[in-house]
């Protein structure tokens, strides 16, 4: 029943054990990247150091073309939408939490956080550190590019909260829960998101690995921890969690980590999936001390002799409804549905589109788009082949935009 309920608004439970463990959890941890946030950084900064502006750019594309990190596509689609013509990359390579590297034009190129570029033995001047400070108190993240062991730039990305997530970690600090953030991303730039959200502990800079640590910490101090991503950094956190929630937005592998799966985007789900697994359990531990007690009552009847063929039949029947009615109430249970403010309704979607070579081709993409609900603006700029989505998340998923550029002719590729 409970199962049932999950998937009718949008909750798939993988097993029925994970309703216990949601029962008992007492601490949230988030992912900030496409969990808390949108995950669809925008370029906002370009500091050439040592070149200009359209060298960075040339480099940073060529890096981060076959990278499937949010803001290695961002890069990626920034320098396509300039008209920078990037270089193949060879012997391409992801460092997870950290950064990419690969060859372009016979140079070893590493673009990442400064840490790992210092990793790679290249020393920051002050006036570069400060540059890095700056954009990091802006609350933006800042990748730095090198080309054979020397500094070309550096490319500042920003990211926004989705609507309703300071609404969340208001609600789950009513309820008690403690509420952490576990990231990648710069100190600075972490603690810009989680004090506009109240986030209780924040806990940046961090790989894939210590990830997992900090959740292991929290369960040696007794906490029951539940964990929310969506990528593949967050796929050992999701395990290593007493529950692991995925939002399906997300990669294969931290859907496959996970034992919840958020089926939408919305930040109220998590708050559904904690109020319905408490329900969940409190409902079965109702159901067995409704049974143990009926069968208390019907073993007196029996000892003084009351029992008769039709009286057990019945009494049998009046058990069994007693806990099927229980159960049912999962159904009509009322679960957080709240309404996303118009001010903050509105999300934005950047689409390359190779095969957009005319105005009409422009205009047929913009007609298919604004017939679906949920759209509120389409631009287009052919010479550009970049299409701009204005929509509402909460009527219309961000893949369905691509599917309907895809179903009038059209190729659409991510930013």
């Amino acid at each position: 029943i409970a199962g049932g309920k999950g998937i009718a608004i949008g909750l798939l439970v993988k097993a029925s054990e994970v309703f216990h463990g949601l029962s008992i959890v007492n601490t949230l941890v988030f992912d900030k990247t496409g969990t808390l946030t949108y995950g669809r950084p925008t370029v906002t900064d370009l500091v050439p150091i040592g070149s200009d502006r359209l060298e960075l750019l040339k480099v940073a594309g060529a890096v981060e073309a076959p990278s499937e990190h949010p803001l290695g596509q961002a890069i990626r689609f920034f320098a396509e939408r300039e008209e920078v013509n990037s270089a193949a990359v060879e012997q391409f390579r992801a460092w997870p939490g950290k950064g990419v590297s690969g060859t372009v034009q016979g140079a070893e190129v590493f673009a990442g956080k400064p840490s790992f570029i210092e990793e790679r033995g290249v020393t920051f001047t002050q006036d570069v550190r400060t540059q890095i400070d700056q954009l990091n108190d802006a609350g933006k993240t800042v990748v730095v590019i090198v080309r054979g062991g020397m500094l070309v730039g550096l490319v500042a990305l920003q990211d926004t909260p989705r609507p309703g997530t300071k609404r969340l970690i208001e609600k789950l600090r009513e309820r008690e829960l403690r509420t952490v953030m576990l990231t990648g991303d710069a100190r600075r730039v972490a603690e810009a998101i989680g004090t506009t959200l109240g986030v209780n502990e924040i806990h940046a800079e961090l790989l894939p690995p210590e990830k997992v640590a900090a959740i292991e910490t929290m369960q040696r101090e007794g906490r029951k921890v539940a964990m929310v991503g969506d990528g593949i950094n967050d796929a050992p956190a999701l395990a290593q969690a007493d529950v692991g929630i995925a939002i399906g937005a997300g990669t294969d592998v931290a859907i496959e980590s996970a034992g919840i799966i958020l089926i939408g985007d919305r930040p109220d789900d998590v708050l559904n999936a904690l109020t319905l697994g408490k329900a969940s359990y409190r409902t079965l531990t109702g159901n067995v001390i409704v049974a143990v007690l009926l069968n208390i009552v019907g073993m007196l009847f029996a000892a003084f002799g009351y029992v008769t063929p039709l009286f057990a039949v019945l009494f049998m029947v009046v058990s069994i409804f007693a806990i099927l009615l229980n159960t049912l109430r999962l159904r009509w249970m009322k679960l957080e549905r709240e309404a996303v403010p118009e001010s903050a309704a509105l999300a934005e979607r950047e689409f390359l589109i190779p095969n957009m070579v005319c105005e009409d081709c422009a205009t047929k993409i913009q007609q298919s788009l604004q017939a679906v609900p949920g759209v509120r603006d389409v631009k287009s700029k052919v010479a550009q082949k970049h299409v701009r989505v204005t929509y509402e998340p909460a009527k219309i998923p961000a893949e369905r935009l691509k599917e309907v550029i895809g179903q009038a002719g059209f190729t659409a590729l991510e930013a």
